[in-house]
């Protein structure tokens, strides 16, 4: 098994990441804690093990408390990380990447709100600030035998107006999601923040980067 590590360790991509949906990554400021493991079960990682509770569906029941338990320690790790690094006299504008599931639907997740919310009770520096929303369902990517492109999650996000008048544009801009593999939702999301506001560096943090097993793993 790989020496994979189980607390967060926080670092930027760099020349060693390589994402198809996001090529650009090195200029955008974009952090991840973890390493996911594609391909291998729960068993395999602490993160893995992590990242299967985060994303149980609303409807297994039996198993929500350990996707409660999840929010919160992701929750906990990234207030650490906010609370040390945001610089001081800023606030960070903290917004949940939407899910791939409208409102309306059964399989709706809203585990990343309620992550963005616990950091936001936690850090007065933090405001919770969900202005982006699925308006077309789609296949979430754990579950899809395809992967994702930028044009399609853009087609399935629109703006929360209601949530946009709230807005502070002296504020961070930071998109807030759970593995980040391709770079697909982040470029998409990204995409649709700079229409409504041309320039504005947005950057982006994960919860784990999704790597390919090594080799030795085979």
């Amino acid at each position: 098994m790989a020496n994979l590590f189980g607390d967060a360790r926080w670092r930027r991509t760099d020349d060693s990441v390589w994402l198809y949906n996001c090529p650009e990554h090195k200029d955008l400021n974009l952090i991840y804690g973890r390493i996911y493991t594609v391909g291998e079960g729960y068993q395999f990682s602490d993160t893995n093990q992590q990242i299967s509770n985060l994303k149980v569906k609303p409807s297994e029941t039996q198993r929500l408390r350990w996707k409660r338990v999840a929010i919160r320690k992701f929750a906990d790790e990234l207030t650490a990380l906010l609370k040390a690094n945001i610089p001081e006299g800023r606030s960070m504008a903290l917004i949940p990447m939407p899910p791939s599931k409208t409102s309306s639907h059964p399989d709706y997740d809203d585990r990343l709100l309620k992550v963005a919310q616990a950091v936001e009770t936690a850090l007065s520096t933090v405001r919770c600030w969900p202005v982006l929303e699925c308006i077309v369902d789609r296949e979430s990517l754990h579950s899809g035998s395809t992967q994702r492109t930028v044009q399609e999650v853009y087609r399935s996000i629109g703006i929360n107006e209601t949530i946009f008048s709230n807005r502070n544009e002296d504020e961070i801009f930071c998109l807030l999601d759970d593995v980040l593999t391709s770079g697909a939702s982040f470029s998409a999301a990204r995409n649709k923040l700079l229409e409504r506001f041309p320039g504005k560096k947005v950057s982006g943090i994960f919860w784990a980067k999704a790597e390919q097993p090594a080799i030795d793993d085979w």
